[in-house]
């Protein structure tokens, strides 16, 4: 069972961005940096801490989960609707109201990122190589 306050350290490393010794030094200001920094590494390496960290974050990923198919849900919705609307006139053949396709196309992007379909990228400058900007910028001085 692991103790409300290596809970409490834990809970508050995912809260700093996953900073172990940051989160120690919160929850136990009085300890010295030095032994806070070798502390929270031993924290961090208990076997009951790692299956805390990992029952955190799948409750996140389920909530993620959850909150992600509503979404998706409300944007189709948004899509279905824009189609089933028709352009309205009026007894002189005047448009009155028309669909807000605007609307059915941000949903239908914000689909297509959330779908992934804008992942692939294409490298044409460095052929998968990393880049080295000292390459590129010229650092010497000028002898005139």
């Amino acid at each position: 069972m692991l103790s409300p306050i290596r809970k409490q350290v834990v809970d508050e490393w995912f809260i700093n961005g996953m900073n172990a010794y940051k989160a120690y030094m919160k929850v136990k200001p009085f300890v010295k940096k030095n032994s806070a920094k070798q502390l929270a590494v031993i924290l961090f390496k208990r076997e009951d801490v790692q299956k805390y960290i990992e029952q955190k974050r799948n409750k996140m990923d389920n909530k993620s989960k959850i909150e992600l198919e509503y979404l998706i849900k409300e944007l189709v919705s948004i899509v279905e609707s824009v189609k089933e609307e028709e352009i309205e006139r009026d007894d002189r053949n005047r448009i009155t109201s028309k669909p807000d396709r605007a609307s059915a196309l941000k949903a239908i992007d914000i689909l297509a990122k959330i779908a992934g379909a804008y992942t692939n990228k294409i490298d044409v400058t460095t052929k998968g190589e990393s880049l080295n900007l000292r390459d590129l910028i010229d650092f010497r001085e000028d002898d005139e």
